[in-house]
């Protein structure tokens, strides 16, 4: 994101303070949007799917950003990047405290959510410092193309955690279609 924040204002010069209000107020319309359909799905569709296609979402998106990057990247681009990455961060969260809240207990989650939470901010140092040290070496695409690879990767690990889970297995028993319908043919996780 700090790239693609940077490289946007870079862009624009001095008409980067009449632009980028703009690309926050469509980046929000865009999260509620996008929140309202997520939402819709995730009482109407089984949580594995929902997970699934959640999962495949950034690999997808991120993977045509990466493409896109090399055919040019204007200030249009670097501004539907930082849109992109706002939708990233909100269906990657709501994916992963859904999947979280599915496989493991109240109990459990009490001593474990705190400690991810704890987590995401140390990630989100380290990958800053690591932008600052390696952006004069690696060019931008390079940090789309690993991170399409990054959520192809964790993207196969949520597969194993959906196969794996004791949650989804009994689920595979059910006929229930959505999320609340699982959790009342499945017990309260």
């Amino acid at each position: 994101y700090a790239i693609g924040l940077s490289m946007f204002l870079e862009m624009l010069g001095q008409d980067a303070s009449r632009w980028l209000p703009a690309v926050y107020v469509i980046s929000g319309a865009s999260l509620l949007l996008a929140g309202r359909v997520f939402a819709w799905y995730e009482h109407h569709v089984r949580p594995e799917q929902l997970i699934r296609g959640a999962g495949m979402l950034p690999v997808a998106l991120s993977g045509m950003i990466a493409l896109a990057s090399f055919t040019g990247t204007g200030a249009l681009f670097w501004g539907g990047f930082l849109i992109a990455f706002r939708l990233f961060y909100m269906i990657s969260g709501l994916e992963f405290w859904g999947l979280s809240a599915l496989v493991y207990d109240v109990r459990q989650g009490k001593r474990l959510f705190g400690l991810i939470s704890a987590g995401d901010i140390l990630a989100k140092t380290l990958a800053l410092l690591l932008v600052k040290f390696t952006s004069a070496l690696v060019p931008g695409w390079g940090f789309l193309v690993f991170s399409t690879l990054c959520f192809a990767l964790s993207w196969r690990y949520l597969e194993e955690c959906i196969r794996t889970s004791p949650a989804f297995r009994k689920r595979r028993t059910g006929h229930a279609h959505g999320h609340l319908e699982f959790l009342s043919e499945v017990g309260d996780p």
